[in-house]
This record gives structure tokens, sequence and C-alpha cells, in this order.
């Protein structure tokens, strides 16, 4: 059987964007019901630390959820677009989290689409 691909956006998307030498501790600020489309990372140089990428649920630290960690085995860029096309509800967001402990320089993008 083959894999469902997934539709384009219909609607342009929202990009948020977070470059730095530091941790990755970025938090969307959406404010309205999205789709998670894709999250990148480029770094400057391979990492193996952990990515966690989690749901900050409006309805309080007993729904969030941590929806993916990756683990980049070296890698110098990751991207991940979830499998499943979920809703989440206004006063959701987004949170990427890295620890950079040898001042690499990275670029994080994560593309949400308004629902």
């Amino acid at each position: 059987m083959s894999p469902k691909i997934k539709a384009a956006p219909t609607v342009s998307p929202d990009v948020t964007t977070a470059t730095g030498t530091g941790n990755i501790a970025k938090t969307t600020a959406l404010a309205k019901a999205f789709r998670l489309v894709e999250i990148t990372i480029l770094f400057s140089t391979g990492t193996n630390n952990n990515i966690v990428i989690t749901l900050d649920a409006l309805a309080g630290v007993a729904y969030d959820t941590v929806l993916k960690t990756i683990v980049p085995g070296g890698a110098t860029s990751v991207a991940w677009t979830p499998e499943k096309d979920v809703v989440y509800a206004k006063g959701d967001e987004i949170k990427v989290a890295w620890t950079n402990d040898a001042a690499y320089t990275y670029g994080l993008r994560i593309v949400t689409e308004e629902v």
C-alpha cells in the first residue's frame, strides 16, 4: 500500500523562525486553530543532541505532549513532517527545544497552516 501524500496547504502558510548560536527554545505564537505542516532545522555543524517537539496545550500542562523526538545522529539538517493531519485548537502552540553545547549556528522554521 502506498503512503498517503498530504495535499499542499490551501492558504499561505505561517512560518515561525529562529536563528542563533544558543539553545533552541522556540514556541510559536499563533493564537488560532492550525495544523502543523513541517519543521526544519539547519545546523552549521553536525549535531548528536536530541531535538524535542512538544505540543504546548492551551488546556494546561497536564495536556502538553511530546509530539516527536528527533535523534539527528550527526546530521547538519533535519526535517519533520507529521505523519497525520492533526488540527490544533486556538491557543495551542508548538515548542521546539535543543541543547547547543558547541556554539553551533542554527536556523529553525516551523511551518503551520491556519484552519
